[in-house]
């Protein structure tokens, strides 16, 4: 439930319309996975329409024992990026304002871009912690 609410979160964080998110649904090779659709149909129902229609995302279903997997969501993130996403919030301004958390303070220095990767970096790091 704390990685949905993070998700969500994120999802809302003005500062990463536009941007694209893969989702990689490890342990598929586990007898009782669930499969990558239902986790994506799932997550959607839970987030809503006005918040997943801003980021690009999807959700692959793999193994990191065995590869399967891996070089699909690659290949969709790689084919998603050259896209050029359209970064303009939603009509009703939407976002939080929100930032990144402790360890990924923006500076002034960074890019826009730099930004994002420390926010989305934070996220991942606090992810694997509580694993």
């Amino acid at each position: 439930r704390e990685a949905l609410d993070e998700l969500k979160r994120l999802m809302a964080e003005e500062k990463l319309y536009g941007c694209v998110l893969l989702v990689w649904a490890n342990k598929q090779d586990l007898p009782n996975a669930m499969p990558a659709a239902e986790i994506k149909a799932a997550v959607a129902a839970e987030l809503g329409t006005e918040q997943t229609v801003w980021i690009r995302w999807e959700v692959f279903g793999c193994s990191v024992i065995t590869g399967d997997g891996m070089e699909e969501g690659l290949d969709w993130m790689v084919s998603t990026l050259s896209e050029k996403p359209s970064r303009q919030p939603p009509p009703d301004g939407g976002g939080d304002g929100g930032g990144g958390g402790a360890s990924a303070q923006p500076t002034e220095e960074m890019t826009e871009d730099q930004k994002l990767e420390a926010m989305l970096l934070e996220w991942l790091e606090r992810e694997d912690e509580e694993d």
